[in-house]
Protein backbone atom coordinates (compact mmCIF):
# COMPACT_ATOMS: atom_id res chain seq x y z
CA UNK A 1 0.00 0.00 0.00
CA UNK A 2 1.21 3.47 -0.87
CA UNK A 3 1.77 5.51 2.33
CA UNK A 4 1.07 8.80 0.56
CA UNK A 5 -2.33 7.58 -0.63
CA UNK A 6 -3.11 5.94 2.72
CA UNK A 7 -2.28 9.07 4.73
CA UNK A 8 -4.09 11.21 2.16
CA UNK A 9 -7.27 9.22 2.82
CA UNK A 10 -6.89 9.80 6.57
CA UNK A 11 -6.42 13.54 5.98
CA UNK A 12 -9.46 13.75 3.68
CA UNK A 13 -11.61 12.22 6.40
CA UNK A 14 -10.22 14.67 8.96
CA UNK A 15 -10.83 17.65 6.64
CA UNK A 16 -14.46 16.59 6.21
CA UNK A 17 -14.82 16.23 9.99
CA UNK A 18 -13.28 19.66 10.64
CA UNK A 19 -14.51 21.77 7.70
CA UNK A 20 -17.53 19.89 6.39
CA UNK A 21 -18.34 17.68 3.40
CA UNK A 22 -18.24 20.64 1.00
CA UNK A 23 -14.43 20.46 1.33
CA UNK A 24 -14.16 16.73 0.55
CA UNK A 25 -12.37 17.42 -2.74
CA UNK A 26 -9.48 19.33 -1.09
CA UNK A 27 -6.13 17.86 -2.15
CA UNK A 28 -4.27 16.75 1.00
CA UNK A 29 -0.93 17.58 -0.69
CA UNK A 30 1.05 14.76 0.95
CA UNK A 31 4.68 14.61 -0.20
CA UNK A 32 7.99 13.18 0.94
CA UNK A 33 9.92 15.32 3.40
CA UNK A 34 13.44 15.89 4.66
CA UNK A 35 12.07 16.62 8.16
CA UNK A 36 9.93 13.47 8.57
CA UNK A 37 8.76 10.55 6.45
CA UNK A 38 5.95 12.60 4.88
CA UNK A 39 4.76 16.19 4.89
CA UNK A 40 1.28 17.60 4.35
CA UNK A 41 0.30 21.25 3.91
CA UNK A 42 -3.47 20.84 3.59
CA UNK A 43 -4.16 23.23 6.49
CA UNK A 44 -2.67 26.25 4.74
CA UNK A 45 -4.70 25.85 1.56
CA UNK A 46 -7.85 25.01 3.49
CA UNK A 47 -7.41 28.05 5.76
CA UNK A 48 -7.24 30.28 2.65
CA UNK A 49 -10.41 28.65 1.29
CA UNK A 50 -12.14 29.25 4.60
CA UNK A 51 -11.12 32.92 4.46
CA UNK A 52 -8.48 33.19 7.20
CA UNK A 53 -5.00 32.09 6.16
CA UNK A 54 -3.61 33.42 9.47
CA UNK A 55 -5.38 30.58 11.30
CA UNK A 56 -3.68 27.77 9.36
CA UNK A 57 -1.68 26.52 12.38
CA UNK A 58 -4.82 26.31 14.55
CA UNK A 59 -6.63 24.57 11.70
CA UNK A 60 -3.73 22.11 11.40
CA UNK A 61 -4.14 21.25 15.09
CA UNK A 62 -7.85 20.56 14.56
CA UNK A 63 -7.09 18.37 11.53
CA UNK A 64 -4.47 16.39 13.48
CA UNK A 65 -6.95 15.87 16.33
CA UNK A 66 -9.49 14.50 13.82
CA UNK A 67 -7.10 11.97 12.25
CA UNK A 68 -7.88 8.55 13.74
CA UNK A 69 -5.18 6.32 15.19
CA UNK A 70 -3.84 3.90 12.60
CA UNK A 71 -1.18 1.27 11.98
CA UNK A 72 0.42 3.72 9.54
CA UNK A 73 1.22 6.79 11.64
CA UNK A 74 3.59 6.94 14.62
CA UNK A 75 3.25 10.69 15.20
CA UNK A 76 2.23 13.94 13.53
CA UNK A 77 3.96 17.21 14.41
CA UNK A 78 2.78 20.67 13.38
CA UNK A 79 5.55 22.90 12.07
CA UNK A 80 5.69 26.53 10.98
CA UNK A 81 2.44 28.00 9.69
CA UNK A 82 0.65 24.63 9.57
CA UNK A 83 2.79 21.97 7.92
CA UNK A 84 2.11 18.44 9.18
CA UNK A 85 5.26 16.35 9.55
CA UNK A 86 4.32 12.67 9.62
CA UNK A 87 6.47 9.87 11.00
CA UNK A 88 5.43 6.39 9.88
CA UNK A 89 5.40 3.43 12.25
CA UNK A 90 8.47 1.20 11.97
CA UNK A 91 6.21 -1.89 11.96
CA UNK A 92 4.24 -0.55 8.97
CA UNK A 93 7.47 0.14 7.05
CA UNK A 94 8.83 -3.34 7.86
CA UNK A 95 5.57 -4.97 6.74
CA UNK A 96 5.60 -2.96 3.50
CA UNK A 97 9.18 -4.06 2.78
CA UNK A 98 8.24 -7.69 3.47
CA UNK A 99 5.27 -7.44 1.06
CA UNK A 100 7.46 -6.01 -1.70
CA UNK A 101 10.22 -8.54 -1.07
CA UNK A 102 7.77 -11.45 -1.29
CA UNK A 103 6.15 -10.19 -4.50
CA UNK A 104 7.72 -11.32 -7.81
CA UNK A 105 6.68 -7.96 -9.32
CA UNK A 106 8.13 -6.03 -6.34
CA UNK A 107 4.78 -4.38 -5.66
CA UNK A 108 4.34 -3.00 -9.17
CA UNK A 109 0.79 -3.80 -10.34
CA UNK A 110 0.01 -5.12 -13.81
CA UNK A 111 -1.08 -2.45 -16.26
CA UNK A 112 -4.85 -2.04 -16.22
CA UNK A 113 -4.91 -1.38 -19.96
CA UNK A 114 -1.66 -2.72 -21.45
CA UNK A 115 -0.62 -1.54 -24.90
CA UNK A 116 2.18 -2.29 -27.30
CA UNK A 117 4.76 0.41 -27.90
CA UNK A 118 7.16 0.26 -30.84
CA UNK A 119 10.57 1.72 -30.15
CA UNK A 120 12.65 2.56 -33.22
CA UNK A 121 16.31 3.34 -32.86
Amino acid sequence: MDPVAAFGALVRGAVIAVAGPEHAEVDPQVTSSDRADLQCNVAMGLARRLGDARQSRALAARIVAAIPASDLVERIEIAGPGFLNITLRDRWIADAIARVHGDPRLGVPLAADPERVVIDY
